[in-house]
């Protein structure tokens, strides 16, 4: 699968299937983003390695510069990162709309280096990451950069060789939405799919073929389930359709869920799927 909010499944023929739930998530690919339960964890690597961001063009990649007080990721606010304490080191219009656009980094020189997207909350949301870069004999860091001078022409060139590391998410982050990728799945008939994601944003649909799916072609789609941004509630298109939120997979609130029946069908794309749907936050709209 590419990056995208899509996913195939597969119904197995298995016999004794035990109903077991699936939390859908993210693949081990990748992906610089943003998403409830969606973090980066902190890593430390070495003076001349690199840093590799795949990300779209709803991010980018900023250097948080250090307080006056208090803690670095204290600057990350609902309304993004303020421009005076941040040093871009991508935009994000040096990333692409349609595609993941590969970019990367260079530390000039040993230190702490607080890296995230600035772009509204996605900072507060955690798409931030702590890079620690050590000397190449571990020893004491004497002269790290400052600022703005940490991001310079050569700290940004794409390398080709050397040593270079995937600013990569947390694994089991169990979310859905954003750019990111999603691996198929292959599950039994009387399993459950739970999807958790943040109203307004992100739906949940099927189509009738793997083509479709592939092509992004929601022209046949089938809503499944849907939520108005403002309420937190199903939507009003998800309210007139007869399979969106069926059996009340998707609760009448925030955070409730239950699986409703389905009919036993053996398909080979998802147009119909067992479902449930935990509505776990409402996000800033400027968030993806």
């Amino acid at each position: 699968m590419t990056a995208g909010s899509g996913i195939l499944v597969l119904y197995g023929l298995v016999s004794g299937a035990s109903g077991t739930a699936h939390t859908v998530t993210f693949s081990d690919s990748a992906i610089c983003t943003v998403g409830i339960g969606v973090s980066y964890p902190d890593l430390t690597i070495k003076v001349g390695e690199t840093l590799r961001f795949l990300s779209y063009n709803h991010h980018d990649v900023a250097l948080l510069l250090a307080p006056s007080s208090g803690i670095h990721w204290d600057q990350c606010g609902m309304e993004g990162i303020p421009e005076e304490q941040l040093a871009t080191i991508w935009a994000a219009t040096d990333f692409s709309a349609t595609s993941a656009s590969e970019k990367h980094y260079t530390p000039p020189t040993c230190g702490n280096f607080y890296i995230a997207c600035s772009i509204g909350p996605h900072c507060a949301y955690g798409q931030r990451i702590k890079i620690t870069v050590a000397n190449a004999d571990d020893g004491d860091c004497a002269s790290p950069c400052v600022g703005s001078a940490c991001v310079t022409a050569d700290s940004k060139v794409l390398v080709t060789s050397g040593m270079v590391h995937d600013v990569k998410q947390a694994p089991n982050s169990g979310y859905w939405g954003s750019t990111a990728p999603y691996d198929a799945l292959t599950v039994e008939i009387g399993d459950t799919l739970l999807f958790r994601t943040g109203a307004g944003y992100h739906d949940v649909a099927t189509v009738p073929t793997e083509a479709d799916l592939n092509g992004c072609d929601m022209s046949k789609m089938t809503l499944l389930a849907d939520w108005d941004f403002s309420s937190g509630m199903t939507s009003v298109a998800c309210n007139s359709s007869s399979t969106c939120c069926a059996g009340s997979s998707c609760g009448s609130t925030c955070g409730m869920s239950r699986t409703p029946s389905q009919q036993r069908q053996q398909v080979t794309h998802t147009s119909y799927v067992p479902l449930v749907v935990d509505l776990i936050a409402r996000q800033d709209r400027s968030s993806s």
